[in-house]
Formats: C-alpha cells, structure tokens, sequence
C-alpha cells in the first residue's frame, strides 16, 4: 500500500464524521428554503469545507493531487473508500467544485445540477446523491447494516444482511471494482439530459474511465484478468441499467421489461466473458445499485414493500427471460402495477373503491386498468407520486393524464403501448396536493368537461404532447 492512501485511510479512519447524518440534516435545512422560495443555488452546492479540517487534509489532497488519479483504482477499492471520495469533495480546489470533481470532469458537470421535489439529497447538488448512494453500496451494504439517518423495521434489516450483504460478498474482485467504478460514475448522462440520463450516459464511459486512471495497463498491473474492453462494456452495461431493477414491472410495462433484456442479451455478442458477467455478477451489481440509488434519493423512501419490489425486478433479471404469460386479467394487473405507486399509508385501497372513483370520472374501470397494464414507462413516478396524500389523489392525477391520451389520441391499447409519461420533479408536492384537491372538488357529482384536441389546461396543471423525431415515442408531462 502506498504512503499516499495509507495517509488517506488514516484520516477518515479517525475522523467521527458521519457524512450522511451532516448532509440530511443539511438537506432538510435546503428543503425549507427549497419550500419558501429562498434556495440559493450557488450556497447549496458549496463544498462543506468546514466539516474536515480543512488545514490538514485539504492541503495534503492539495499538494498530492497527481497521486489521487494514480492510485484511485486503489482508494475504489479500499475499505475506506466512500470516506475518503467524501473528503475529496469536500475540499475546494482552484478551477473546479472540488478536488474530486478536479479529478473528473465527468462529475464536474453534474455538480451543481440540483433537483427538488421529492428528493432530498440531490438538494446539495447531485454529487452528494451519487457519494450517499456509493457509500450504501461499497461500505454499509458488505457490512449489512444501513446508515443511522434510516429507521428500518426488522424485516429490512433482515433483508440488507440476508440477501444484499451476501450478494455483495460473493462479488469477486473485479467485479467491485466494476461496481465502485460504476457506482461512482452512473449518473454522468445528467450533464446531457436527466430524463433518459442513463441511456445519455454510455458515450461519456470511456472519458469518465479515463478521468479516473482505469486502463488496460492499470487493470493488469492490478491484477484484474479482464481485457479493458470488456470492463469498459461492463460499466456501460451498468450505467445503462442502473435503474432497470427498480422500473421492471412498476415504471416499466411487461413488454418494455422483455424487450430491455434482449437488448441487454444481445449486446454480449456471445462472448463468453461477457455472458457469463451478465447472467451472475451484472445481476448482483445493478441489484446493490438499485438499494444505494433508492436510499440516495431520501432514506425514508426505503421500506419493506420498496424491498419486495427490489426483489422482483432481481427475480426477473435472475430468470433473464420472463417463462410467464402475460396475465389473462390484465384488469387485476393493471391496479397491481398502480398500488406500487402508493405510499405505504395509502396502500390499503380497495380495487372497488378504485373503480367507482374511475367510473365517476366516466371511464369503464376494466378499460382504464387494462390502459394501466399497457404504459410503457411511468418515468421516475416512484419517487413523486408516492408522496401525494391519499391513494384517490394518486388515482385522480393518472385520470387527468389518461383522459388527457384519450381525448388527444384515442384509446386504443397500442396508443398506450408506445406511451411514456414523464413527471417534473420540480413540482412543489404540497402545491399539487391542493390542487388536486380542488380539481376532484370541480369533477364531484360531474362528468368530465369538453377539452381541446391538442393541449388542455385546467386550473394550473397543464398537460403538454410531445413526440420523439422518429415519432415512436409519445411522452405526457406535467410541467
């Protein structure tokens, strides 16, 4: 080990700083100027200097900065490795957010991209998102235990040291580095576009691998029996799927699930090394990714149903060819797939009550839950519709939206087959709670209203049509 990162390791291993206590508390404090329209960006993504003893560990990383980039595949993979990346960027540097986002300018252009709505972290600039889910994945997951900013039930607990510890744990070393690496680098496609960030992401790997010093020369000389470009392809692959084992069967429709594992299949091109990455350890990796990413959104979001939604996209992936039918009831399985929305508070919602809020509003329920099983993409939906108060409301925005398709389009089953919709996350929640609030008010006792044929805006919620340049993709927003 080299006295450089034997001096990092040495630092944080006695430092008492808890990283994700220090940031959700600072969240929550952005949160409220977030609310009352006083949020600075500028001061939110600031570097925390003042949490690390800026006058000796800043100016070590400072003076030995060309080590950083020598040795990170080492600090990747030590077991102080998510305390030492949060010290780096900690620490101001000339020219740049912070020493790590120095090292990589990948990173760089996603720090000061900032998100609110239902998230949390990302309040303090993406990066903290990125370090708080990398730090779940590569120090609190092999240890089977979760940060203390999380309440977790037993059940949880059960599962982070029965199932996510032991996955973790029979990775073999390349293939942490694989997931570290990835980890690190998943959400680089933001500086592109955040909607579809994943797929924007997988032109930028070869720079961002670059950045950070992994080559051919530095994975052999490290002893990872792994062509470079195969690793390469590997971090693509994840970057590409980080999202999938959340989205399979809840964002994501059955047919678009399907379809994505014969693209994830075919891009192997049978090679062995390959095929044998993606049909073990790909799984186990993009299965840490989804836990690290969920809780890096807001800790609270992590429950014990986000757990058996996690497992199910795992089992999917595990099968990588789906052997089951599409259900006969698609009716059943379209508010199957609309109760993974719900926040646990609202998911006692009987399916009649559903149907006579559905057939109020003038649809036939068996109609719109078929719809429902039909959408290709409910884009990002789990971390925002959850929050709204009740499960009626939850169904009442799906309403407009539907009736938004249906008015613009026509209803036919493979309208919603090429459908995605795609929700704004700068949406103040409480604001569209009262909204909504009203709008069912407006709709009690009533049938719909006439709407226009292209855009239609009712009270302060306007639905918006838009459609890809080759024209395959149709995508509803609220704005």
């Amino acid at each position: 080990m080299s006295n450089f990162l034997s001096n990092l390791e040495k630092f944080v291993s006695e430092s008492r700083m808890d990283y994700h206590v220090f940031f959700r508390d600072r969240s929550f404090k952005l949160q409220e100027h977030f609310k009352n329209d006083s949020f600075c960006l500028k001061k939110a993504v600031t570097v925390p200097v003042e949490i690390i003893a800026p006058g000796k560990f800043c100016g070590f990383a400072t003076q030995n900065f060309p080590s950083i980039k020598e040795y990170f595949i080492d600090i990747l993979l030590s077991p102080h490795s998510s305390k030492i990346l949060f010290a780096l960027y900690c620490c101001p540097a000339h020219n740049a957010h912070s020493i790590l986002t120095k090292l990589s300018p990948s990173l760089e252009a996603i720090a000061y991209t900032v998100r609110g709505g239902a998230n949390l972290y990302k309040l303090n600039g993406w990066m903290v998102h990125v370090l708080i889910g990398y730090s779940i994945v590569t120090d609190y997951l092999p240890k089977g235990d979760l940060p203390p900013t999380l309440a977790w039930s037993y059940n949880v607990k059960a599962f982070i040291k029965n199932t996510a510890q032991v996955i973790y744990k029979s990775l073999n070393e390349t293939s942490r580095l694989i997931l570290h690496a990835s980890m690190l680098g998943h959400d680089i496609g933001i500086s592109k576009e955040i909607t579809d960030h994943d797929i924007h992401g997988v032109p930028l790997v070869p720079a961002f691998l670059k950045e950070i010093n992994i080559t051919g020369k530095i994975l052999k000389d490290n002893h990872h029996d792994v062509p470079y470009e195969d690793f390469l392809w590997a971090v693509q692959a994840v970057v590409r799927y980080h999202t999938f084992i959340n989205r399979i069967g809840v964002e994501y429709s059955i047919q678009r699930s399907q379809k994505e594992i014969e693209t994830l299949l075919n891009s192997a091109e049978s090679k062995p090394w390959r095929d044998t990455f993606l049909r073990k350890d790909f799984i186990s990796i993009i299965f840490l990714v989804a836990i690290g990413d969920l809780i890096a959104v807001d800790d609270t979001l992590f429950s014990e149903r986000k757990t058996q939604t996690i497992l199910k996209g795992y089992d999917t992936l595990l099968s990588i060819f789906p052997k089951e039918s599409y259900p006969t009831d698609k009716s059943s399985a379209g508010f199957h797939r609309f109760k993974n929305f719900l926040s646990d508070e609202n998911l006692e919602i009987q399916k009649k009550d559903a149907d006579e809020e559905i057939d109020s509003f003038g649809y036939s329920p068996d109609d719109f839950w078929g719809n429902f099983f039909a959408i290709e993409e409910f884009n990002f939906t789990l971390s925002l519709v959850p929050f709204l108060p009740s499960a009626i409301d939850t169904l009442f925005v799906f309403l407009l939206i539907f009736l938004f398709i249906d008015r613009c389009l026509g209803s036919k089953t493979d309208v919603y087959e090429k459908t995605r919709i795609i929700f704004d996350h700068s949406i103040k929640l409480e604001v569209l709670s009262s909204q909504i609030s009203q709008l069912r008010t407006t709709f009690t006792g009533d049938k719909y209203p006439s709407i226009k044929d292209n855009c239609w805006k009712i009270g302060k919620l306007e639905f918006l049509l838009l459609q890809d340049p080759e024209g395959q993709l149709i995508s509803v927003r609220i704005p």
